[in-house]
This record gives C-alpha cells, structure tokens and sequence, in this order.
C-alpha cells in the first residue's frame, strides 16, 4: 500500500436520523413526562370524570355513572353508586300473558209469580219439569215446599236438575258430587262458562247441575231446636200416654185434594173452608201446639206413644195445649191458611220413627 494513500473516515449519517441510544432515551423520557403529567392533573382535579356507558353525552349524563374520589394519599376507595339508569335507559320485564280470568256464568232462567190456589206439582206440570227441580232451583222453598206461597217469584230451570251458589272451599269435583253428577255434567253447560281450564267455579256465583239433586231433610222439633222456629212454650216432652191403634182416620170433613204425597213433598194437602174443624187422626199426647216459624203457620202435633206421630199445619186455631191426651177423632183445631200457604187447606203428615209415610196409605 503506498504510503500517500489517505485513510477511510467513517460515512457521513443522512441529515434528520440521529443515534438510536438517543431515540430510546427520548421515547423513555417521554413515557414519564406522560405520567406525571397525568398524576399532575389528578391533583388538580380531585374527581374522576364521568364513565360513559356506551350512550350519547346526554344520556350518558342523565344515566348517573359512579363516580370515585380520590383520597389525600392518592388511593382509589371502592366505588359505590350513586343512582340509577333514567327510565328509558333500563330495560323493562314483559308482562307474563298466562294469568288465569275466569268467565262467570250467565244465566236466563224463566220466572213464575205464584198466584192463589197453585201448587208445586202444579208450576212443575206447567213448564214440563219434576216438581223436585222447582224446589230444587228455588233455595228459599223449603225440602217440604212448605215456603211455596202466593205472590213470591219462583226461578224456573231449564231442565230437571238442581241450581246451586259456590262458595269459597267448592271444587268442580265436589260440587258434583254433592248433587250426584259428573264434572263433565256441569262443564258441558254452556251457561255455566266453565270450558276454560282448570274449570275453576268462582265463589258467589251460581251453577246449573243438569239432572242433580238434593238430599231432602225433615223438619222436626226437639227440645235442642234453634230459637225462632218453635216457641220454647209450645213444645211438650213430658210423659206420653201410649194410646195408637196404628190406624188412622181422614182427619177433617173435606175430602178435596189440592196436592199429594211426592218425594219432596211428603204429606198431603186437604182443601177446605177456614175453619173446619180438624180432628185426631189417632188417640195421643199434643207434643206441640203453637206457632212454627219454619213455614207450617200455626202446627199441631200429636204424638201416639207406639213410635207414630201426626202434623196437622196451616191452622187458624188450635183447640187444645200441650200434655193434653186426646182421643181418636176428637176435634183438635180448625183449617186455616196461615204460614206459607196459597190458600186455606190443611197439611197432614204421618211420621213412624220419624221418617214421613204416606198417609194414603194408612187412612180409613
């Protein structure tokens, strides 16, 4: 190599393009610039600004966010809330659409004013249903028609059958078979409104039991009767004279019929002038001589010591007092029209250990 060969220098750097040691010195140096000027800014401002959730400025600052203060020493507390999304920025639970609303029966039920001289078998004949189902369809008629009477309204059902009012503990099920029924009977009527299920009956309102009936109960006094039925005065429950044949005679001059014995109405009706005389159908012992509050109007009873009892009803007076003995055919009182009645005419029953017989078919 010739010794005036001048020596390489080193090449000089583009222009703009400094050493990179420099370069990462200044990116560090500005990472901390950054951060104190953040910290700087925090003590400024001892709030955090408001966290947008995703909305426009305007419902982000009706939608109150958290809000998280700073302590003296710097340190984040646990954020609590403090208050709720605005109403149109929450979301809102359907409403559910399977609540249960019952239909309520509808019912149009033909009506009968009961006017002088009807009787149930009569009104039943007439709008071609069982006498039963008039008794039956009218709760404020007793089992033994005797609240039948002139001028009330009666309710007429469709068809033989039974009309009954749910109250609150009532199931479909256990109304029908209180009246003897299928629950099919009674959803399958129409008026009944009982299609939806579960056929839930709704307490107050009132059913139609196609072909259902009642258990007929029977009247009778003791000395445990409820007060206002019977006067405490007029009962007897003393020593009775043992004086029946077991026989009994027609036990007044009429021999007109208005109505017979029925199932529902077990006695017979004998029309007659107020004021014919009644007499002892058998020798006995008057158990009860005033007025029932049940429907009878003034009753007499004559109890005949051999497990037979006679009722004589509807009287316009009565001849003798309780305890008193009286003989066979002996006048005991006069017919009348008082209590439930439709007009003059004496109720006769016959009563063996106290089930109602036929009295057709133990009278001479």
């Amino acid at each position: 190599m010739s010794a005036a060969t001048p020596l390489l220098e080193p090449a000089a750097e583009p222009a703009g393009r400094g050493r990179p040691e420099l370069s990462r010195y200044a990116v560090h140096l500005g990472l901390v610039a950054a951060t104190l000027a953040v910290l700087l800014v925090g003590r400024i401002h001892p709030q955090w600004e408001d966290v947008q959730l995703g909305l426009p400025l305007a419902q982000s600052q009706a939608a109150v966010a958290t809000v998280i203060p700073r302590t003296e020493e710097g340190a984040l507390p646990t954020p609590e809330p403090v208050a709720t999304l605005a109403p149109e920025a929450m979301i809102r639970r359907g409403a559910i659409p399977y609540t249960y609303e019952p239909d309520l029966p509808v019912h149009e039920f033909a009506t009968h004013v009961v006017e002088k001289g009807e009787t149930p078998n009569g009104v039943a004949e007439l709008y071609g249903i069982a006498p039963s189902t008039l008794l039956f369809g009218n709760p404020d008629l007793s089992n033994e028609a005797q609240r039948f009477q002139i001028g009330i309204t009666l309710t007429v059902l469709p068809m033989d059958g039974a009309l009954h009012t749910v109250v609150a503990s009532e199931t479909l099920e256990s109304i029908a078979e209180m009246y003897g029924v299928e629950p099919q009977v009674v959803v399958g009527y129409g008026d009944n409104h009982l299609e939806k299920w579960p056929h839930r009956p709704v307490p107050g309102t009132q059913l139609f039991i196609p072909g259902g009936e009642q258990q007929l109960l029977v009247w009778s006094y003791t000395p445990n009767t409820p007060r206002g039925t019977v006067s405490a005065s007029s009962y007897y429950d003393g020593p009775i004279v043992v004086a029946g044949r077991g026989s009994f005679v027609w036990p007044t001059d009429s021999w007109r019929m208005t109505q017979y014995y029925w199932w529902a109405h077990r006695a017979i009706d004998i029309g007659a002038p107020v004021g014919t005389p009644v007499y002892a159908s058998d020798g006995g012992t008057v158990i009860y001589a005033g007025w029932s509050a049940i429907g009878y109007g003034n009753l007499l009873a004559l109890d005949h010591g051999n497990g037979f009892q006679t009722y004589y009803a509807h009287l316009s007076s009565i001849w003798v007092s309780t305890g008193q003995f009286v003989g066979q055919g002996v006048p005991i009182a006069a017919v009348g029209n008082t209590g439930n009645s439709s007009g003059p005419h004496l109720h006769f029953e016959i009563r063996y250990m106290g089930n109602l017989l036929n009295p057709l078919e133990y009278l001479w």
